[in-house]
């Protein structure tokens, strides 16, 4: 576990709590625990609200998989 971490999405900083798993093909999982904490819209809340949601899920296999050193901590 990491503490003290920082994620910026879209200029916005968020202080998180990071676990270092080995999830193929993922850089970071954001829990619904953080979720939570940051008030973020799930795609369960839009959709009650009538609005569309789509997940796509990607994996680049040309990528060499990545370890925690590999991500930048801010």
């Amino acid at each position: 576990m990491t503490d003290d971490c920082t994620i910026e999405i879209e200029g916005h900083k968020f202080p998180s709590r990071l676990f270092l798993l080995t999830l193929e093909g993922f850089d970071i999982v954001l829990g619904m625990d953080w979720l939570a904490a940051n008030e973020a819209q799930t795609a369960e809340s839009n959709m009650k609200r009538g609005y569309e949601a789509y997940l796509e899920y990607v994996i680049d296999d040309r990528m060499k998989t990545k370890e925690l050193k590999d991500v930048p901590m801010v």
